[in-house]
């Protein structure tokens, strides 16, 4: 499910603390925090009250801006292989 490829273009190369990666509405990962050249993130779930799920924020990972967009695009065409969750300020 596409929600706005353009969008997920903007966002993949200018992410900011918030923004929530999806695949298929399943939470992929989200931004922590963005430097000039590292996105912090976390891709770890974890379970509250044995119905809700929430980003473990303890369990940062960190990648290159160059590793962050090669990560989450598609190797064979263009776009990105998850969606950009409407969350972060790029999508306000």
């Amino acid at each position: 499910m596409k929600l706005d490829p353009v969008m997920n273009d903007v966002c993949l190369h200018n992410p900011v603390k918030g923004d929530i990666w999806m695949e298929r509405l399943t939470p992929i990962c989200m931004v922590l925090d963005v430097t000039d050249d590292v996105i912090y993130y976390t891709d770890t779930l974890m379970t509250l009250d044995d119905e809700y799920q929430t980003f473990d924020t303890n369990d940062v990972k960190a990648l290159s801006k160059e590793a962050w967009i090669k990560w989450l695009s598609y190797n064979h065409n263009d776009g990105t292989w998850a969606d950009i969750w409407l969350q972060g300020s790029n999508n306000q």
